[in-house]
């Protein structure tokens, strides 16, 4: 969730004016009474919600097909639950698909580091796998977070903050300057004899961090369990002065949002529909296999009126009891495989279409060329480029807050690094073979092994031919 503060004359919502009098009163006393109201408006709001669906879908378990019932209207004309009838949930894993399909292709190979590489690396050691993580998630619940902070032992390190648990408050609806953050996460408690949750919630300003517990009353008061409450940033101590210690901070709030785009949207967002009908169909086709209503069942002389005791008869024991004259028959009914079908294919088109991936349907056989398979990536190309604006601008400030502790901290110059994505695509390696031995003479080696698909490392090749030829000398 984002709150934003405009100027005097901008009109505001309810959101807006609580941030302002946390600004203009600041955060302890009775303003907690609006922590508590900015909390609730979040765990209501679309916003989070959102969020909350990326996760699920993510893991196939789609909320839409797996909380259905199947009902039916009784003599009452009331909705009833249908017990004896199949309710078959066959969840999809589009998203998974997509989101894996889209962070392999952007950040699946490590990401080329420029400038002062080996001062960057022994800070962020990990920024791979800390690029693909918020890459994973921003893509999921649309947006994901990096703390940044510095260890008791002086030492730079950073986190991961899911989203769903951050409140953005941001000094413009333009979004330029990040004011403040509020976390927020459930926690178990004991009261009494009974296990209930409480919420935790920290404030991160651009000074400090001021930390609250939920009470029994649902209002937050500064939490006990902190010593030291707010907390600045971090401390430094003078080795020649060891018990003075002085409070520093970073100047920034040390929390970094990886948006997923510049829209603010998941990949979940724009095919949310079509999965869920997707799933429906699916989910319906296995019950209509299931269930014998896919034949019409015609009783005769039964003198019972319960249609529900003889569909669970049918069903359970495959037997039905009816009267001396009476009779069962079964009027065939075809399943509409064929419609299906057509539905089935046009949802999986419509999925991979608008939510801009690379259909594996479409993959083909090793005939296929290059110049295609481009093509079939378009859409996937323009989604990356847009969270790859993202990841250069967390990349970015990421390097703000490198610079302030090597200057406070660490007492070192700055550094400058830039960063350069290497993206993963099928390729038809005969294909490339055959251009890269064609370009023999024409361009030279070192570019020909650049883009030779056997060559992962061109400087390690190059070893390999001197030593190669070196070995032919001899004989």
């Amino acid at each position: 969730m984002g709150i934003y503060l405009g100027g005097d004359n901008m009109a505001v919502t309810w959101e807006e004016y609580v941030i302002q009098k946390l600004y203009s009163d600041g955060m302890g006393g009775s303003d907690t009474e609006i922590i508590k109201d900015l909390i609730n408006a979040d765990i209501s709001s679309e916003e989070r919600q959102t969020k909350l669906d990326g996760i699920v879908y993510y893991r196939s378990k789609n909320d839409k097909i797996m909380d259905r019932k199947t009902e039916y209207t009784n003599e009452h004309n009331q909705k009833v639950e249908e017990l004896n009838r199949s309710n078959n949930k066959v969840p999809s894993g589009f998203l998974k698909i997509l989101v894996d399909q889209k962070v392999d292709y952007l950040v699946g190979k490590k990401p080329t580091i420029t400038g002062d590489i080996d001062q960057f690396t022994e800070i962020v050691p990990d920024y791979h796998e800390m690029l693909q993580e918020l890459s994973r998630e921003s893509s999921k619940k649309t947006v994901e977070a990096l703390y940044v902070y510095v260890d008791e032992k002086g030492q730079f390190k950073y986190t991961d903050f899911a989203g769903e648990d951050l409140i953005f408050v941001y000094d413009t609806s333009h979004e330029k300057t990040l004011l403040g953050c509020i976390r927020y996460y459930s926690i178990q408690v004991i009261v009494g004899t009974d296990k209930v949750y409480r919420n935790k919630v920290e404030w991160y300003d651009t000074e400090k961090v001021t930390f609250y517990m939920e009470q029994d009353d649902e209002t937050y008061i500064l939490d006990t369990d902190v010593l030291i409450n707010p907390q600045y940033h971090w401390t430094t101590i003078n080795t020649l002065e060891p018990d003075k210690e002085r409070a520093v901070s970073f100047g920034m709030v040390p929390i970094i949002p990886l948006w997923n785009n510049s829209s603010r949207m998941s990949d979940l967002e724009p095919i949310k529909a079509q999965i869920d009908t997707y799933d429906v169909v699916v989910s319906d086709f296995a019950n209509n296999i299931e269930d014998i209503q896919d034949a019409l069942v015609v009783i005769s002389g039964y003198e019972g009126t319960d249609a529900d005791h003889v569909l669970s008869n049918l069903k359970d024991r495959k037997l039905v009891l009816v009267g001396e004259n009476g009779g069962l028959d079964y009027k065939k009914i075809d399943i509409p495989t064929e419609a299906r079908e057509k539905i089935l294919d046009r949802l999986h088109t419509d999925i991979f279409t608008f939510g801009q991936g690379f259909d594996p349907n479409q993959v083909g056989d090793g005939s296929i060329t290059n110049v295609v398979i481009k093509s079939r990536y378009t859409l996937l190309d323009l989604k990356s480029n847009r969270l790859e604006t993202q990841l250069t601008m967390v990349f970015n400030k990421l390097m703000e807050f490198v610079n302030i502790y090597l200057v406070e901290i660490a007492k070192k110059k700055e550094i400058e690094c830039g960063i350069e994505f290497n993206r993963s695509m099928v390729m038809n390696e005969s294909e490339k073979v055959e251009q890269a031995s064609k370009s023999v003479g024409v361009i030279s080696n070192e570019t020909i092994w650049e883009n030779h698909p056997f060559v992962t490392d061109v400087e390690q090749e190059k070893e390999r031919m001197k030593s190669q030829d070196n070995f032919g000398d001899g004989e």
